[in-house]
């Protein structure tokens, strides 16, 4: 019989985290909130479980059709009713982010925190993915958020902040992309795309990457824009695209000015030189025209972080300050951060293993006739130094067990043999 038919392996889309993956998120964790901290953010939790309600008014963009949902329970199981409304057996659901649960809790807590609130969350998230390599249906993220702040200055923090805690871990050469919702919105206005069209306009524009500008030309056209409007809207994208790239912002304002683009513009201006000077570790911000960023909450400017060698991003956010007064009805201005927690765990796993292990020794006795409170001493004194220890009966066959002890990040072997003094000896 299989392990499948056994039932012992994790569901599809779900797995264990073995202990030497958990010493090495443990420090990954370790650094990034404590970076977090030392900026005047403050570590809250939320609920794993929110109203399917709220999550469903969250614009929170293809997310939306990945929601675990809960069964109703009890009295509130109307199975008669289910028949004609599906929808109706669910009233709860498993978060797809940090970022809605945050809203509620500002809502519900915001007598007890300051103007202005800086929050670290650490926590799972659930959505039903197709499982593939890589991607599960519960990870983590790891995210900081500004409420009650004001813009630009609220992205210059996070995206300084962000930087700083990579570049402690050993991060190097990050580029952080920042573009703002406005513009993308003029693109569509000057190109006639309609309002009801925006949001399928900018799903085409966001695969640019991918598919190159002809590639979202025909994307467009097979999401039903009229022909005169992808017209438009692919040439303003190509004389922007045209520019170098220190030259691209001003391209961009001369292409898209109009009536309160000029803040916008000198907005952006403002956050791409203010962060220059605290640039460390090869890293640079630049303005990227079409970073689109999936979620419809974002109401201003968007950033993701990625590296060189990578073709996907690290971390990701933005400004959404319409979101927890349409979800709580407190008006708040809002701003966020999202390191891709697993990402970055695959990028620096073989680098921070050694870092993270330390020293770690096992101390092997003889059941019979070893001395256990000497064994315990050495355990303790190895503890006081800064290492871990871990003491364990010695069984038949020690080459074997030393070599699941290696597995385990085990570095350093103590061995007790009855009569002599204790033998160390690294494990190799």
């Amino acid at each position: 019989m299989s392990l499948a038919e056994l039932g012992v392996l994790p569901p599809k889309g779900f797995r264990d985290i073995l202990p030497r993956e958990t010493v090495i998120r443990d420090h990954l964790l370790r650094v990034i909130v404590e970076t977090y901290r030392g900026y005047g953010f403050e570590r809250i939790e939320t609920a794993a479980v929110e109203d399917l309600r709220r999550l469903r008014h969250s614009e929170g963009g293809e997310n939306l059709g990945l929601i675990f949902k809960i069964l109703k329970r009890g009295e509130k199981l109307d199975v008669a009713a289910a028949a004609q409304d599906p929808d109706s057996l669910a009233d709860l659901a498993l978060r797809y982010d940090l970022t809605v649960p945050l809203a509620r809790f500002f809502a519900n807590n915001r007598g007890s925190l300051p103007p202005v609130f800086k929050a670290i969350q650490v926590g799972p998230v659930w959505r039903a993915e197709r499982p593939q390599q890589g991607r599960y249906r519960q990870f983590t993220q790891c995210d900081i958020d500004v409420i009650g702040g004001s813009s630009p200055h609220d992205e210059i923090e996070l995206i300084t902040v962000t930087l700083d805690a990579l570049g402690r871990l050993g991060l190097t050469g990050a580029t952080t992309r920042v573009n703002d919702r406005r513009i993308l919105l003029a693109m569509c206005s000057k190109s006639g795309i309609f309002e009801e069209e925006t949001g399928r306009a900018l799903v085409s524009l966001d695969k640019l990457d991918k598919v190159g500008l002809a590639g979202v030309e025909e994307l467009l056209h097979k999401d039903g824009i009229k022909p005169a409007a992808i017209v438009s809207f692919v040439g303003i994208a190509r004389r922007i695209a045209a520019a170098a790239p220190e030259g691209r912002l001003e391209e961009a304002r001369r292409e898209l000015d109009g009536p309160g683009m000029a803040g916008v513009f000198d907005s952006l201006a403002m956050l791409l030189e203010a962060v220059q000077p605290g640039l460390k570790n090869g890293s640079s911000v630049v303005f990227d025209p079409f970073l689109v960023r999936g979620m419809g909450y974002y109401t201003g400017p968007v950033f993701e972080i990625g590296v060189k060698e990578l073709t996907f991003s690290l971390a990701g956010g933005g400004r959404y300050d319409n979101l927890i007064g349409k979800l709580s009805g407190v008006d708040a201005t809002a701003c966020g951060f999202s390191i891709g927690f697993e990402r970055l765990v695959a990028v620096l796993e073989e680098r921070m293993a050694a870092a993270a292990s330390g020293r770690k020794v096992a101390v092997l006795y003889d059941r019979d006739g070893d001395p256990l409170g000497e064994v315990l001493m050495i355990v303790q004194d190895i503890q006081r130094q800064g290492g871990i220890a871990s003491m364990f009966a010695a069984p038949k066959n020690v080459k074997a067990m030393l070599d699941r002890l290696k597995q385990a990040g085990y570095t350093e072997l103590v061995r007790f043999k009855r009569g002599e003094p204790p033998v160390s000896k690294p494990l190799q």
